[in-house]
């Protein structure tokens, strides 16, 4: 049967049903901790032969996807609340707080807290851009409405203004995540 590959046919639309029980289960569950044995039993499989079922059809192991979920989960909290680092650290189903800080710096490459703050530097940036062409858009309606005719280095003079008045902005607000 294994030879001919009867059994790889079974294999997979069984282990399509394994793979979404355990996908589901991580889902449901990210916060707690998961074991292996509570994945089996779910599955009513041996661990080793769950495993290789679910990295066969996704090319993951379980861990490997159990870090990707709560990975996402952190990302997501620390972009989205004001919870402090530990606070997403427990609410992504991690109890030890420098394991969690670790495990996050190999997955993006920089501390949750270094995370957050890029996060919301980009954040701001996108702000402060929609704020440069919002105050040039009222600019020039204004100097229409006004119907004034202006010159060249006097526009350019307004358009310098408001550069400098945002960069301005900009630097208050740097100061405030220093």
């Amino acid at each position: 049967e294994y030879i001919t590959g009867q059994n790889s046919l079974k294999e997979g639309t069984h282990g399509a049903e394994v793979v979404r029980k355990v996908k589901e289960y991580i889902r449901s569950n990210l916060k707690n901790d998961i074991t292996m044995e509570q994945i089996a039993d779910l599955t009513h499989l041996n661990p080793d032969y769950t495993t290789r079922i679910f990295r066969n059809i996704t090319g993951m192991t379980i861990r490997g996807y159990l870090i990707k979920k709560r990975m996402e989960r952190a990302k997501t909290l620390l972009q989205t609340t004001g919870l402090s680092v530990s606070e997403v650290a427990m609410e992504s189903g991690y109890d030890n707080f420098s394991y969690f800080i670790r495990v996050f710096r190999q997955y993006f490459g920089v501390t949750p807290k270094q995370f957050r703050r890029e996060s919301e530097q980009r954040r701001n940036h996108g702000i402060f851009g929609k704020m440069i062409l919002i105050y040039g858009k009222v600019l020039f309606f204004y100097l229409i409405r006004k119907k004034q005719h202006f010159s060249y280095d006097g526009f350019t003079h307004e358009v310098e203004k408001m550069i400098k008045s945002v960069a301005r902005m900009k630097a208050r607000n740097r100061d405030t995540y220093i």
